[in-house]
């Protein structure tokens, strides 16, 4: 997953995020988000709540094990500790 800040003309980020399994990828689900944020950090905050729902459906069913992929410090410390 990964956010952008202030992407598109009208000061939205972009989200990203990407299911590999295996070697293979499942989904890639791009999206303007829908808010504006103020910060990098919280645009990856969004970009990781945005993809979520997504995951969780793509792996209804299947016993799958999901690693958050995340380069971002203080977003970091935000998903661990709120």
């Amino acid at each position: 997953m990964d956010g952008s800040y202030v992407t598109h003309g009208d000061m939205k980020g972009q989200s990203d995020a990407v299911l590999i399994g295996g070697n293979c990828t499942v989904l890639f689900r791009p999206n303007k988000q829908k808010i504006n944020t103020r910060s990098s950090t919280k645009s990856e905050l969004i970009a990781v709540d945005d993809a979520l729902p997504s995951i969780q459906w793509a792996r209804n069913g299947y016993d799958l094990e999901t690693h958050v992929k995340e380069e971002n410090k203080s977003t970091l410390l935000l998903m661990k500790n709120g």
